[in-house]
């Protein structure tokens, strides 16, 4: 079993190597790569809420500990993540191999089905994301402190041991510092407490008791999570739209979204990073009644086969309570994303594990060899996909070709490339060919910044004015056309634009900016040195460099 239990993770690090080679990815730039005051900020109140997440203090911290070791390599980043998700394979391990051992009478795994649901929780493909993905860590570290916190309970009871049971509560907290779904902990506590002491026949006499001292503390870490969440301005930083999305339409949205990863849990074809699902408008499309009633028959099944399989119900349980922070009522903007399901996958792997333990015992090891060599060379083609951002988002818009996310992905690769060329036939495709959305203003600034790189000012103009012409979030708009009018030697034009940004935000790094460049080339340096000044201090980057510049040649290169 030892050997079998070396095998698994030495291939889990096979399959992911591909991916070691990808760079950042969509919210890696939000969250880390471009979040300036995570980064450069002295000031440990700035590295814990940076502004983006705010929710996850211990997730930033992360970050920039590693930004200090290994500044900005993806590599380092995607080996970070790998060795987290090898660590998650080895608690999930010793966890079920502890509660559910031979004690445990009914509950009971054998060793081949724990190393099986092991298995599929390092090996199936629907984990690649939040492998791959370097921002999705926060998931990964969750993980790892909530089964931790679990391991370490259900360690405490068989031992008697106040540490234990003190580290477990410990480990609880840190998790909920790290991602909200972690909010769940506490009723995959009383589950667990539940089935110890089942298995060891605490009477009623001293049940509640004993309950109460041991379920009341993590009790208490719920309220983490939402105070929290009380510091966060703007809730789209969190994916939460409350209002963009009713929550009574993402939630029968959400049964269709269950059954299709539960199909693709068995049947993992077609897998996508960012998925064109629309939002349900009612109870009664067939694709919500379809996922309800495939909800349904499941819980059916379970309940019907408790007595027999009641690992099934445990699994299933697990699964939909660990899937409802970000599946169920509260409305999650990417209301369809595989890095939701790296925990919840814990119970559809115990589920299927009990299945090939009910198989006759001559065909287990042959059936166990099989599946995972089937879901390992999905995996094994996803790593390869996420390995190249460019075949990673060429797949997305081949798969989704209508929605705009995967084209401005693949167009902001070609600029990082220098490929401008190639951008801005991707731009092109994405507005001939997506859905009208308010993504189209993104589209017509990242043209005019391309434009603007190739010198050819006059479409460059065109651009930014199309983009100011949908009056949202236009302030990147304008920015933009005074850099390029600066740019052109149209002082006056580019000073009106930047005056009536002055009165809309005037603390803003990139304002303080492109005005400091603006001043410069009026001939004002004294006043551009306060303004660069201003937005180094706000921890621009591009504004530290100009103005070492500035400082020591008198430089007067336009910023990037």
């Amino acid at each position: 079993m030892k050997l079998i239990v070396f095998t698994i993770f030495t291939i889990t690090i096979a399959v992911y190597i591909p991916s070691l080679f990808g760079s950042f990815v969509y919210d890696d730039f939000i969250h880390i790569a471009n979040n300036n005051t995570l980064l450069y900020s002295n000031k440990i109140s700035d590295i814990l809420f940076p502004g983006r997440p705010d929710t996850r203090p211990l997730f930033n911290l992360v970050n920039r500990l590693q930004f200090e070791i290994h500044g900005l390599n993806p590599f380092s980043f995607h080996i970070f993540n790998l060795i987290v998700h090898i660590l998650n394979g080895v608690v999930l391990y010793l966890l079920l191999s502890k509660v559910f051992n031979k004690e445990s009478g009914k509950y009971y795994m054998p060793p081949l089905s724990v190393c099986f649901a092991t298995s599929l929780f390092l090996l199936h493909p629907l984990q690649s994301e939040s492998v791959a993905n370097i921002n999705n860590r926060s998931g990964l570290m969750m993980t790892f402190f909530y089964l931790t916190s679990l391991f370490f309970y259900a360690l405490s009871f068989r031992k008697k041991s106040v540490l234990l049971f003190v580290c477990s509560l410990v480990a609880g907290i840190v998790s909920q510092f790290f991602k909200e779904a972690a909010l769940t902990l506490v009723i995959s506590i009383y589950g667990l407490d539940y089935l110890i002491k089942k298995h060891h026949c605490i009477t009623e006499n001293n049940l509640l008791q004993k309950r109460f001292f041991t379920i009341t503390p993590f009790l208490l870490t719920t309220i983490i999570v939402p105070l929290l969440l009380l510091t966060v301005k703007n809730p789209h930083e969190q994916n939460i739209g409350f209002d963009v999305i009713n929550p009574w339409l993402h939630f029968i949205t959400q049964w269709k979204v269950v059954a299709m990863f539960l199909l693709k849990f068995l049947v993992p074809l077609n897998q996508n990073i960012d998925y064109d699902l629309m939002l349900s408008q009612s109870i009664f499309e067939p694709e919500a009644i379809s996922g309800l009633s495939a909800i349904v028959i499941i819980t059916v099944l379970c309940l019907v086969k408790s007595k027999k399989y009641p690992l099934f119900l445990i699994g299933w349980l697990f699964f939909l309570i660990t899937l409802s922070p970000t599946n169920s009522i509260v409305p999650n903007l990417d209301f369809a994303a595989e890095r939701h399901l790296y925990m919840p996958l814990i119970g559809l792997s115990v589920i299927l594990a009990s299945l090939l333990d009910s198989t006759p015992f001559q065909i287990q090891k042959p059936l166990f060899v099989l599946l995972i060599l089937f879901f390992m060379l999905f995996t094994l083609n996803r790593s390869y996909l996420w390995g190249s951002n460019e075949r990673l988002f060429l797949d997305q818009v081949e798969k989704t070709p209508e929605k705009d996310r995967p084209y401005l992905a693949l167009a902001y690769y070609y600029m990082k490339e220098n490929r401008l060329k190639d951008a801005l036939a991707v731009y092109d495709n994405c507005l001939k060919k997506t859905r009208v959305s308010n993504k189209r203003v993104e589209v017509y600034i990242n043209m005019a910044q391309v434009y603007r790189n190739l010198k050819e000012y006059q479409r460059a103009l065109e651009m930014y004015d199309k983009a100011i012409a949908m009056k949202r979030e236009t302030i990147n708009a304008f920015l933009g056309k005074a850099a390029l009018l600066i740019d052109i030697g149209e002082l006056e034009d580019a000073r009106v634009i930047l005056r009536e940004i002055s009165f809309r935000a005037p603390f803003l790094p990139k304002f303080q900016y492109i005005y400091g460049y603006y001043l410069l080339k009026a001939g004002q340096p004294e006043a551009s040195y306060n303004y660069l000044k201003m937005a180094c201090q706000q921890h621009l980057p591009q504004a530290c460099t100009t103005l070492r510049k500035f400082k020591v040649k008198g430089d007067t290169s336009p910023p990037a």
